[in-house]
C-alpha cells in the first residue's frame, strides 16, 4: 500500500505536469497568432485586372458548375493596371 504522503504527492506533480503541458500548448498558439501580425515583406508588382480575373475563372467555373450556374465572362481590353501584393502569407 502506497502511503497517502507519496499519493498526494504524486497527484501534485502529475498537476503540475499537465498545466505546464497546457502552458506550453497556450505559448504556441500565442506565438502563431503573433508571428502573423508581424510586418512582412511585401511583394508589390503591378498586374492586369483581366490577367487576375482569368486566373480565378478556372475556380469559379468549378463551383459555378456544381450549383448549375452559367458564367459568362467578358472582359474590357485596356484596362490599368493595379498594385498587387503577391504574397501567399
Amino acid at each position: 500500500m502506497i502511503p497517502k504522503f507519496t499519493q498526494k504527492r504524486s497527484v501534485y506533480v502529475s498537476r503540475n505536469l499537465s498545466n505546464v503541458y497546457e502552458l506550453k500548448r497556450v505559448s504556441v498558439i500565442i506565438e502563431d497568432f503573433l508571428s502573423l501580425s508581424r510586418n512582412k515583406q511585401r511583394s508589390v508588382t503591378d498586374e492586369q485586372i483581366n490577367d487576375i480575373i482569368q486566373s480565378f475563372h478556372p475556380l469559379i467555373y468549378a463551383e459555378a458548375t456544381k450549383k448549375g450556374i452559367t458564367i459568362d465572362m467578358e472582359l474590357q481590353p485596356n484596362l490599368p493596371r493595379i498594385h498587387v501584393n503577391k504574397n501567399s502569407d
